[in-house]
């Protein structure tokens, strides 16, 4: 039985498109969002097949991380690259040990290293099955970074017993179908087994495969999106049916056409009934962000080094796009670009 759980998102395309001056507060027509409108609302899940983690390298010199990639011959060959997100788990700031990673598919894959707090100088090892690559995105990271390609078992069993006899011990196991994104955290947590023991079920937030599907919304264009100032409205109902989890909702930002940068000065009123966090990330757009909501907001990295931001908690903003669109005219945040209303996303 496969494990899940869904974290909610969405994207906006902003920048290039021209439509007719603005239209009265009361011109939003809401008609279903197709790939031409600004405002893609997303679903990301998280989940793998199976898996396991132990403490049964914190007594070695290096942890061990296995990948095992199932279904990989379906995927197109667009499709056949794999980033592979590496942070340290949660009740560590900097990871310094160092770490081999064995990543094994059926078919020859591109792993691209992202890494987050991971000191550098430390060796690090990815054994990759017959074919594949690996990039590392961070150049100071890849100084101390090896690749070696291995004929590798391609069973679960046999894997994690080839790993075990090697390196005497296996941090994590994490076996999932072909994915865009997969998160590791690496690290030893104490309280872990000390042999891991790969089970179906298998949960846990440090080792997950995402998987992003686009979700219905509905939607108006007021303005133009030429405009240097842009006010964009996005009210969503829930982030997700049944997730236990606390749920930050990613909101990215990027030019319509690729490879452009502009200038902007953008207005993000965010609408969500349930208690949410927005996370708001900017590529290759620069100028002034200001995001408006009655949830808690943030910030990425990139963000905060392309544009000047502020943020406002509006307690009793209203809801419905009527009332809404009234409320961001009646507070000077005019004329309205889009408005998107998601009944369930966690990406933008």
């Amino acid at each position: 039985m496969t494990s899940y759980c869904i974290l909610p998102a969405f994207a906006l395309m902003i920048g290039c498109l021209a439509f007719p001056g603005p239209v009265p507060r009361s011109g939003c027509l809401l008609s279903q969002v197709n790939s031409s409108h600004p405002v893609q609302a997303l679903l990301e899940s998280f989940t793998v097949l199976s898996g396991c983690a132990s403490k049964g390298t914190a007594g070695l010199p290096q942890e061990v991380h296995i990948l095992n990639v199932r279904n990989a011959e379906d995927a197109g060959h667009h499709e056949r690259e794999v980033v592979l997100h590496l942070n340290p788990i949660a009740s560590m700031h900097i990871h310094q040990k160092p770490l081999v990673f064995l990543l094994n598919s059926p078919v020859p894959l591109i792993w691209k290293v992202k890494t987050e707090r991971l000191a550098l100088g430390i060796q690090r090892l990815f054994i990759v099955s017959a074919g594949s690559m690996v990039q590392f995105e961070k150049e100071g990271f890849s100084l101390t970074a090896k690749r070696e390609e291995k004929p590798l078992p391609q069973g679960n069993k046999h894997l994690l017993e080839w790993a075990e006899k090697e390196y005497g011990a296996v941090t994590s196991f994490t076996e999932f179908k072909i994915s865009r994104n997969v998160y590791i955290k690496v690290g030893e947590v104490p309280f872990f087994p000390t042999t891991c023991n790969i089970e179906k079920n298998f949960i846990s937030l440090n080792y997950l495969a995402g998987y992003l599907q686009p979700k219905t919304a509905e939607g108006c264009i007021m303005s133009s999106v030429a405009h240097d100032k842009e006010v964009h409205i996005i009210e969503l109902i829930a982030p997700d049916s049944n997730s236990a989890f606390q749920v930050d909702i990613i909101i990215d930002i990027r030019p319509s056409r690729p490879d452009t940068t502009l200038v902007r000065n953008l207005v993000l009123i965010l609408k969500c009934r349930k208690s949410v966090n927005w996370v708001i990330k900017s590529h290759d757009v620069q100028g002034r962000l200001e995001a408006i909501t009655s949830n808690g907001v943030g910030f990425g990295k990139e963000t905060e080094r392309s544009m000047t931001m502020s943020k406002t908690i509006v307690f009793d903003m209203p809801s419905s796009h009527e009332n809404l669109i009234a409320w961001a005219y009646e507070h000077g945040h005019y004329p309205v670009t889009t408005y998107t209303k998601a009944p369930l996303a966690n990406r933008f």
